[in-house]
């Protein structure tokens, strides 16, 4: 009997494809999470971090196995300066992705949806740069 696949996860391709990038990588210090900042990784802050949070979204094409999540990308940095470095380094690494094959997951395109904007965290007191994008993915597994 074989084992299923699961559905392919959008969110830690899109993790793994950031962590590869030659601009993001080095300025990600701390490291890029799905979904918030593991409270482990949280006494290395602020430094460069980026989190990928789902933000909802919906099916635009009926029928067709691609899935279209929104993402809210929050770009972590010591000060508002680094904060927004590392975020145009993001930008333009979703800006040149285009139908990336990471383990079983086909990411199409990224999409931005927000420009950037500064926020610091209410419980932290990081600045951070927020950016929303949606994000074009195979709904199923896709070997390259």
């Amino acid at each position: 009997m074989s084992t299923p696949i699961l559905a392919p996860d959008p969110l830690a391709a899109l993790r793994t494809y950031l962590l590869a990038d030659t601009k993001v990588g080095p300025l990600v210090s701390v490291g890029v999470f799905v979904n918030g900042i593991p409270s482990e990784r949280a006494g290395s802050m602020p430094g460069g971090a980026v989190s990928l949070n789902a933000a909802g979204g919906f099916q635009l094409f009926q029928n067709v196995p691609v899935s279209t999540p929104r993402v809210d990308v929050l770009c972590y940095g010591a000060s508002r300066r680094s904060s927004y470095v590392l975020h145009l380094a993001v930008q333009a690494a979703l800006r040149a992705l285009h139908r990336e094959f990471v383990g079983l997951c086909l990411l199409h395109v990224a999409r931005q949806e927000s420009g950037a904007a500064f926020i610091v965290d209410e419980l932290t007191n990081w600045p951070l740069v927020l950016s929303s994008w949606q994000l074009f993915a195979a709904d199923q597994a896709v070997p390259a």
